[in-house]
């Protein structure tokens, strides 16, 4: 109706506003609570990170998010582990680009491409799936490594939840 399409169109995008104003209100909240990221909560969010994502029996972490298989190399750079000590493979579909796909990893990693040393190329189209693949990070000579990460989230879970 005429009367309401002033008002509609002022309200137009709206909600959109709102929503970007409220993260950007919740960054800033974030930041002040967090203010910095210390060594310490590093080794936490390594735990964190591998306590849901890696395997339970090697030091392995495998994802498809880039930003959180980067945070988890940067965290493992606390325990001094080196990218000489880094393998990495990828699994992605058929129809991907192989030289596009490695470079990007490399890249989100910062490690050389030739730390990429294993492929695992599936059947099908990429369309609606990841467009970058799964990245599996797997750190050599790792078995100390390795105890100190589950010994790091028994510890989390005992602090945490005091079971008896």
């Amino acid at each position: 109706m005429p009367e309401y399409q002033e008002l509609w169109r002022v309200k137009r995008g709206g909600s959109k506003f709102k929503a970007f104003k409220e993260r950007e209100q919740a960054k800033i909240k974030a930041r002040s609570l967090l203010s910095s990221i210390s060594e310490r909560d590093k080794l936490l969010v390594l735990a964190g990170l591998y306590w849901g994502e890696g395997t339970k029996s090697a030091l392995n972490f495998i994802n498809s998010d880039p930003t959180m298989v980067r945070v988890f190399v940067e965290c493992l750079r606390t325990l001094q582990i080196k990218n000489d000590q880094l393998r990495v493979g990828i699994r992605f579909f058929e129809d991907m680009n192989k030289k596009e796909t490695v470079t990007f990893w490399a890249d989100t990693l910062k490690i050389p491409k030739e730390k990429i040393t294993s492929f695992e190329i599936i059947k099908g189209k990429e369309k609606g799936k990841l467009k970058y693949g799964m990245c599996r990070v797997r750190v050599t000579k790792s078995k100390d490594y390795f105890k100190l990460i589950m010994a790091m989230i028994e510890f989390i879970k005992s602090e945490m939840i005091m079971l008896p």
